[in-house]
């Protein structure tokens, strides 16, 4: 086989491998919940998930990087159902799809994305287990924030005077 083939298969090879790899996987576990608002109600559209818990707690504060790797939408009953997980542990977060234009003026209080029980910080959030039959659901309270309105940061700014 000349080289140049050799260098082509391994290089497939290495591209179906690197692909299986990232490929979701699949199993029996299943993550139920309900979210709910600052006055207990519930929220229907919310966009719920899941990702896999780190194995030990990080020594510094560092960003929330993982991609998710399940999901739902809440119904108008503020329930989700997230299936198809492999059993193991994940961190559940949660957060409503803005409501409102980009351009329109601050709500003087929103919800943050909030990961279970109640936190903004994934550091602080509690692990759930994607089990094969769902006993107890977890229960997601948005945790509320004041908006604020982001500068236009194209446009250069006058000087007053």
């Amino acid at each position: 086989m000349p080289l140049s083939a050799a260098l082509i298969l391994l290089g497939l090879l290495t591209h179906f491998d690197q692909s299986a790899q990232r490929a979701p996987k699949t199993g029996p576990g299943i993550i139920a919940g309900v979210v709910i608002n600052a006055q207990r109600e519930p929220v229907a559209g919310a966009a719920v998930q899941v990702f896999p818990a780190p194995a030990s707690t990080p020594k510094e504060h560092a960003p929330f990087t993982t991609s998710a790797i399940g999901q739902a939408t809440t119904d108008s009953q503020g329930r989700f159902r997230i299936t198809g997980l492999p059993l193991g542990e994940y961190l559940v977060g949660a957060r409503m799809h803005p409501s409102r234009p980009p351009d329109a003026a601050p709500q003087p209080l929103m919800y943050a994305a909030t990961f279970y029980p109640s936190t903004t910080d994934h550091q602080a959030a509690m692990s759930v287990s994607a089990v094969a039959d769902v006993t107890e659901p977890v229960q997601i309270a948005l945790v509320q924030v004041k908006g604020v309105r982001m500068a236009d940061l194209t446009t250069p700014s006058r000087p007053s005077g």
